[in-house]
């Protein structure tokens, strides 16, 4: 039996929260547990906003809970689908905090998987944290961090007895409050530990898994046997191409005869953004014919673009994520040049996932010279292009449910770890270090 105690206080006009959670298997960590709890009131008795103590009888599911407002067409929406759609709900129950303020086909796809849906957008965060509590959360997932709608201050009440991050923030939180976050051996490496304030746990086979879209066109063959000459090309957010990318790239198209470069971005219909962004170009020494830019409206037609590239250019140091997993699903292989940060890693990672880790180089010069060699290679790149689908539907990347059963032994080594050492931060205290999944674990209690 275990019991949970957590105190949300509210200083006034020092906008300052306190939580404290502890576990208690016996007398002498429920006495500390109390001790805890009497030094906390000490410091605002009259601020108290909610206490809850709630037991559990053993081997019952874990509820986990899911914090984003982007349970949507958004990458957050793509990575959340297989693993709602595959978590055995003997082990796991989930419920999805939607702190977005719309809904589209892919949140109800998402609403229609998960046990509970909590339309959680007009709650702020002391109310939000109330309700976590009262649904008695056992993980609390955040999937959005600092990016736009996240809610950390939500994070810093620790409404759940173990926090972790994932999949939405490319990288540390840096907060206290947030027990693990969940990765891969690509995206933290290890010795990398030491900058993050979390203890990672690194998940076996890719850090996230891909649910490709039933309406994506079947991979074309390579365009460059029939034009004579390699279509370059990248898909991301054009907030990531930055001058030193445009830099490394018009290299390549000097070093790579007839070699054109497409950017497609949904921006790039405005007039204003596509003449910024062609003068760009021109600027880092890219001649105007070796260069075409698009925007687009509907997701299907810019999967379908794929069919015209031969080769993916990833952009640094903020790689592609889906980008690169649709890339990869259409038949394009990316190269990419990964750095020390979590956010320069995801190609990487899916690139090790399905095998290809020798697209990974390590240096611009390497970069330019993998891309270049290819042009020589046409066969070659045309039998890879026409393996990738197969390769990537055949590997975890793509096995939702082998996927999901990895990240429930993690949820379930996160609980059994809380337990048996309390809450306290491990890493604030020098103890543990990162964890390794792909064993089975027994049930939590």
């Amino acid at each position: 039996m275990t019991a949970w105690c957590a105190i949300v206080v509210d200083p006034p006009n020092l906008d300052a929260r306190v939580n404290a959670a502890t576990a208690a298997r016996n007398d002498r960590q429920a006495a500390t547990g109390c001790r805890l709890v009497r030094e906390i009131l000490a410091l605002a008795p009259s601020f108290v906003l909610a206490v809850r103590s709630r037991t559990h009888g053993s081997r019952r599911p874990l509820v986990v809970g899911y914090l984003s407002p982007n349970l949507a067409r958004h990458p957050v929406g793509y990575f959340l689908l297989p693993v709602l759609k595959h978590h055995d709900r003997s082990r796991v129950l989930t419920i999805c905090y939607n702190t977005g303020r719309s809904l589209d086909a892919v949140s109800l796809r998402l609403r229609d998987m998960a046990a509970a849906w909590v339309e959680s957008g007009a709650l702020d965060d002391e109310a939000l944290a109330r309700r976590i509590i009262a649904d008695g959360v056992d993980i609390l997932v955040d999937l959005a961090g600092y990016t736009a709608g996240g809610r950390p201050k939500l994070l810093s009440l620790r409404p759940a007895p173990v926090l972790a991050t994932w999949a939405g923030f490319p990288g540390t939180t840096g907060l206290a409050a947030v027990d693990y976050i969940l990765a891969d051996a690509v995206e933290i490496p290890p010795g990398a530990e030491a900058w993050y304030s979390e203890r990672p746990i690194r998940l076996p086979q890719g850090y996230v898994c891909y649910q490709p879209p039933d309406y994506a066109p079947e991979p074309s063959p390579l365009p460059a046997k029939r034009r004579g000459f390699l279509t370059l090309g990248c898909f991301n957010n054009l907030a990531k191409v930055n001058d030193q990318v445009l830099g490394l790239w018009s290299r390549i198209l000097q070093t790579v005869e007839r070699s054109r470069l497409v950017l497609l971005w949904p921006t790039l219909l405005d007039p204003a953004v596509f003449e910024h962004t062609g003068r760009r170009l021109v600027a880092a020494g890219m001649p105007r014919d070796r260069f075409m830019l698009g925007g687009f409206r509907e997701h299907v037609r810019l999967l379908a673009a794929y069919r015209e590239m031969d080769i993916a250019l990833d952009p640094f140091p903020y790689s592609g994520g889906v980008t690169t997993l649709e890339a990869l699903w259409m038949g394009i292989p990316v190269v990419t040049l990964p750095g020390d940060t979590f956010a320069s890693r995801h190609s990487a990672s899916h690139l090790t996932a399905i095998g290809l880790q020798d697209w990974i180089v390590g240096s611009a010069e390497e970069y330019v010279n993998w891309t270049r060699g290819w042009a020589r290679r046409l066969e070659q790149l045309d039998t890879l292009r026409a393996s990738l689908r197969t390769r990537m539907a055949t590997s975890m990347l793509c096995s939702g449910a082998d996927f999901t059963r990895e990240l429930e032994c993690a949820y379930e080594l996160m609980w059994r770890e809380s337990r048996r050492a309390g809450f306290a931060r491990r890493n604030s205290e020098g103890q543990g270090g990162p964890v390794e999944t792909g064993l089975p674990l027994a049930d939590p209690s």
